[in-house]
């Protein structure tokens, strides 16, 4: 063959454009056929998701290919295999509605209609979600009692878990640059005791989620390098100083991050969420990195302190102030292009985590979640907790979760001049929420998580009133889930 190949390269430089086109467009599709048959062995041996990153590549280079039919089959019967039901949906429409008249179009709609009826059951089933979340090291340390855990939790009526990797931050004085603690488990664990729970709550019925704090994964690693710290403005002082979080800009910590999380879907959890907490807040993000790239975005130079002006030094009509350690503080007008920078770029990052996740298992649900301010009073939530939820809820998540938690910071009274806080019933049946539903698109599920000084009752009664925007392109309204603390 690869003789045969060079002797047409060979007749080709001495023929026409057209006799040269032909040959290369020959050896194209012969290229296109190794690659082919290569997904066809690996599907035969089992190595799904080899196929599925071998074809997906073949089509993105080769989107004319006379070979897409076949190419799709194989795509979407390696995504039915590995149970990742919507994916596979997606490439069998594609298939029929390419090739209407097809070898493959009678199987295709056959196993379309079986995968349609499957998750249609699937929904019956779960229904609405009804999650409690725990904090991993609570897992960890009973995880010799975890037939008994799990029998409790079903018995209550809880039909999903949340396992919160939470983490902490050590106690530390004014003057002190804050530390942050270990998580309080440690990665081993989480090989041998988590998996255990997860297969142990399955075996119950139970769907499990793991709600991953980026900021704090740093602590998993034996010595992080100081630079991977994220930078806090401290504006009495005018200073910077080192964040007790770790920064979301850093390449090397988002390699960092990456490793865990794949290490994470790897013990098989059904799904992930990305927590808001710790917040990316009002003094949070200035590291080298973000800084940097900020100025290039928008080829301007500043320091924090530009974004923060002390004692007045503004007019009233552009001031939003506070007392802030003896100081008078408002935010520039500048500072708006700072925050809103920082809020996409942190989205942007966790789309390209949920893309690489993907890869790794197509079948995982992954979410983002947003505190209730950034709903309630999207300005502020921008600025004092670096949110936006509209514009978080149209990056298409799996689902979201709204974390309901009165944020009475520091931070965000400083830029809220009302004060004024909603409360969770007036807010559900105000002006807010339903533009956020309609922001939503096809997220198929909403959360809202509840504090432990909520009224679990009361939420239920609220959400059972609550009318749900239809979304006018077809897609069914987002399904209402509570998860208890």
């Amino acid at each position: 063959m690869t003789r045969c190949l060079i002797l047409m390269l060979a007749v080709s430089a001495c023929a026409g454009p057209s006799y040269r086109q032909h040959v290369l467009d020959e050896i194209r599709l012969r290229a296109q056929e190794r690659i082919l048959h290569q997904a066809r062995r690996e599907f035969e041996q089992g190595a799904y998701q080899a196929v599925v990153q071998r074809l997906t590549r073949m089509l993105r280079l080769y989107p004319t290919t006379p070979l897409q039919e076949e190419a799709l089959w194989w795509l979407a019967r390696s995504f039915e295999e590995q149970g990742a039901w919507r994916e596979a949906l997606t490439q069998y429409q594609t298939l029929i509605e390419g090739a209407p008249t097809g070898r493959y179009r009678v199987s295709a709609e056959r196993r379309l209609a079986d995968i349609e009826q499957r998750l249609h059951h699937v929904d019956e089933r779960q229904g609405s979600v009804r999650a409690l979340r725990l904090a991993v090291a609570a897992i960890v340390e009973n995880a010799d009692r975890r037939e008994e855990s799990v029998g409790r939790i079903a018995r209550n009526g809880f039909n999903t878990v949340l396992i919160d990797l939470g983490c902490s931050i050590s106690d530390h004085t004014v003057d002190q640059a804050p530390t942050l603690t270990s998580f309080s488990f440690q990665v081993s664990q989480l090989d041998d005791r988590l998996p255990l729970w997860i297969r142990t709550a399955r075996a119950r019925g139970l769907r499990v989620y793991v709600g991953v704090p980026l900021r704090c994964l740093g602590a998993l690693h034996n010595a992080p390098p100081k630079d991977w710290r994220d930078r806090r403005y401290r504006p009495a002082q005018r200073a910077l100083e080192p964040s007790p979080w770790f920064d979301l800009f850093h390449p090397q910590y988002q390699a960092f991050m990456f490793h865990v999380l794949r290490g994470i879907v790897q013990l098989d959890p059904d799904g992930l969420v990305f927590l808001a907490d710790p917040p990316l807040g009002l003094y949070e993000g200035f590291s080298p990195e973000a800084w940097q790239a900020f100025e290039r975005a928008f080829e301007i130079s500043f320091t924090p302190h530009t974004l923060f002006e002390l004692n007045g030094a503004l007019p009233s009509s552009q001031q939003q102030g506070a007392r802030l350690e003896g100081a008078t503080m408002a935010v520039v007008p500048e500072f708006w292009r700072w925050a809103g920078w920082k809020m996409r770029q942190r989205l942007r990052l966790l789309h390209t985590l949920r893309q690489q996740l993907k890869r790794v298992k197509p079948a995982l649900d992954i979410g983002a979640s947003v505190h209730l301010l950034s709903v309630q009073k999207p300005h502020v939530a921008l600025g004092c907790l670096g949110e936006d939820a509209l514009e978080t809820a149209r990056w298409h998540w799996d689902f979201m979760m709204v974390i309901l938690v009165d944020h009475s910071h520091e931070d965000c009274r400083i830029l809220d001049a009302s004060g004024e806080s909603v409360s969770v019933s007036e807010f559900f049946h105000g002006n807010a929420v339903e533009p956020f539903f309609i922001a939503l698109g096809d997220t198929r599920d909403v959360w809202f998580s509840l504090s432990r000084r909520a009224s679990a009752s009361l939420l239920e009664r609220v959400l059972s009133s609550v009318r749900v925007p239809r979304h006018s392109h077809g897609v069914s309204s987002p399904r209402i889930g509570i998860v208890y603390e």
